[in-house]
């Protein structure tokens, strides 16, 4: 489950362009520009979500345009090589992505019963971070505040389930 990315810009970047710089960085990488290749890149950025590769093998099948996990999972990395895909999240068995051209910068809470994901950008918090790297004299060239816990709806039936348990 997952929120819709609200971070996107108006004037984000076109499919067509964002294929192109995946083809070049192929090329100089030494690696064939294929179609599953460029479909799995269509795929990524026709979406607003946050997605995992079982995410993209479901949504090129329904498409009919099926690609191997294998080969999801290797372009995955290139794209994410490559700065047009960004991991978000590591669980134990699945990469959560997102897209990161034409994005501007946000943070993430992740619930840990139904997976959502909300994106925020707070100034203040940002202000902060800047603060503590001045202070310590530190460079930063990127940062990311990832939050656990529990979303309202799932906090709202766990608040449920508790009181419907017999003492």
């Amino acid at each position: 489950m997952d929120e819709k990315n609200k971070n996107e810009p108006d004037d984000k970047p076109d499919i067509e362009s964002v294929c192109s710089q995946f083809h070049q960085h192929l090329r100089r990488k030494g690696l064939r520009v294929t179609p599953e290749r460029d479909r799995i890149c269509r795929e990524v950025y026709s979406t607003s979500v946050h997605f995992d590769a079982e995410d993209l093998v479901q949504r090129l099948q329904a498409s009919s345009k099926s690609v191997s996990r294998a080969t999801i999972y290797r372009t995955l990395e290139v794209l994410e090589e490559c700065g047009l895909v960004k991991k978000i999240r590591q669980t134990d068995k699945r990469r959560h992505y997102e897209k990161s051209l034409g994005l501007e910068h946000h943070d993430h809470l992740f619930c840990d019963e139904c997976g959502k994901v909300i994106e925020f950008r707070v100034d203040e918090i940002e202000r902060l971070q800047d603060d503590v790297c001045n202070r310590y004299g530190f460079h930063p060239r990127r940062h990311s505040l990832q939050i656990y816990g529990l979303c309202l709806e799932c906090m709202a039936k766990k608040t449920r389930d508790d009181a419907s348990r017999p003492e």
